[in-house]
């Protein structure tokens, strides 16, 4: 019998100590964990990636809204929405409008193909809080195309690898001029200096 009464006590105690420290562990409140969907959106980190040129004539860029609250805990649940501010040839297709459990909700932006310059600012919101504007550049080539890769890697290669110094060696050189998936572009300007 005081077998049974020890393990009574024992289980109270347990009971006690968890309840005074915050409950049994659930890794709730533990910075950049995913928390529930009551707590409050304090932050929206608006990412996109790079443009990419599609057949049609668009532009696609993928966005993606990361959500979290005033601790950084990333919210799953969220409803996202993605807007643009004053570009009317621009559509936003969201893809997955509520954040997963790693607080995020995704998107993709259409712009059509020009010969200028494109900016266009887009956001997202989710509970009445709003990321901060961010400005996607579509570069347009000089032959009309549009330049839909960013610029990641120039590589510059010569015709000899050796060179005088007196200035007597003549030397070609080839800059080439690939995005962040190693595809060549065409249409970039490069300046040699």
């Amino acid at each position: 019998m005081s077998g049974m009464i020890k393990r009574m006590v024992v289980g109270v105690l347990m009971m006690f100590v968890l309840a005074a420290c915050g409950g049994g562990g659930s890794g709730e409140g533990t910075q950049g964990s995913s928390s529930k969907n009551t707590s409050l959106v304090d932050k929206i980190a608006l990412q996109s990636s790079t443009p990419q040129e599609q057949t049609d004539g668009t532009v696609e860029v993928g966005l993606m809204a990361v959500v979290s609250d005033a601790n950084s805990n990333l919210l799953s649940g969220k409803n996202v929405s993605f807007q643009t501010v004053n570009f009317l040839d621009a559509t936003i297709d969201v893809i997955q409008s509520t954040t997963d459990s790693s607080g995020t909700a995704k998107a993709i932006l259409k712009a059509k193909a020009s010969s200028s310059i494109q900016n266009i600012q887009v956001f997202a919101t989710s509970d009445s809080k709003s990321s901060d504007l961010s400005t996607i550049q579509i570069a347009a080539s000089t032959s009309g195309g549009t330049v839909a890769q960013s610029v990641r890697y120039i590589d510059l290669l010569t015709s000899n690898a050796q060179i005088q110094t007196d200035g007597s060696t003549k030397v070609e050189l080839m800059a080439v001029i690939r995005d962040s998936s190693l595809n060549l572009l065409s249409g970039v300007a490069v300046t040699f200096q």
